[in-house]
């Protein structure tokens, strides 16, 4: 039972990174060669930097190339992750509602003294109350997911006790932890 179950996961997680690094590979070498065709703002036909510090000038390249060789393929990962989810969930017509959302904001917002807090806190992290739902909805939607894939037949259990009979197969046992004599005293 447990066997299939991770069969399946493994197969599902296998082609899933399959899938990731062969989309990652393309889309970095797509990104780094499309930057290096355009540059970020060109006036009178001369790339102009995206930041200059102590005169020192900043490419939109070259802020790129730092970017996806630091955090590009974790996020690229997530993004991949999120739609692979997202076009799962349609072909299983799996669906979130808002409430279930509210639900998890709910929770999270029980860890602070206040709402202005937790807002405070959204905002310092950089997020979005939207982009928190967006999160949110896309865990809820793998959740579902892996819950309805794990489901398991009654033809799986007996299947998989037929093929592990002898794990199950116990005869009957006596286990004594102590045994008490009397002893006669002698006089």
């Amino acid at each position: 039972m447990l066997n299939v179950i991770m069969k399946k996961w493994v197969i599902l997680a296998i082609g899933l990174a399959v899938v990731v690094i062969v989309v990652g590979i393309v889309l970095l070498f797509g990104c780094v060669q499309k930057q290096n065709e355009e540059p970020a703002v060109v006036i009178n036909g001369e790339e102009k930097e995206v930041a200059v510090v102590n005169g020192v000038g900043i490419t939109k390249n070259e802020f790129v190339q730092r970017l996806i060789s630091l955090n590009g393929k974790p996020v690229l990962e997530q993004m991949i992750d999120e739609i692979l989810i997202e076009q799962r969930a349609e072909e299983q017509k799996v669906k979130v509602k808002p409430k279930e959302i509210d639900v998890k904001i709910d929770e999270i917002k029980e860890r602070f003294p206040s709402e202005e807090a937790f807002l405070q806190q959204i905002v310092r992290s950089g997020m979005t109350i939207e982009k928190l739902r967006q999160q949110f909805e896309s865990q809820i939607l793998m959740e579902k997911l892996i819950l309805k894939e794990a489901i398991v037949t009654e033809e799986e259990i007996m299947d998989y006790f037929e093929r592990n009979k002898d794990r199950f197969d116990k005869s009957e046992q006596i286990r004594v932890s102590h045994i008490l004599v009397s002893i006669e005293k002698e006089a």
